[in-house]
């Protein structure tokens, strides 16, 4: 994987978890 995709995929799964926390906080 280059570090530009994987930094991306980061970010990507932050912002996927960032959601899941907005969401469970409502």
């Amino acid at each position: 994987i280059r570090q530009i995709e994987a930094k991306a995929l980061q970010r990507l799964k932050k912002n996927e978890e960032s959601k899941k926390l907005k969401d469970y906080l409502g």
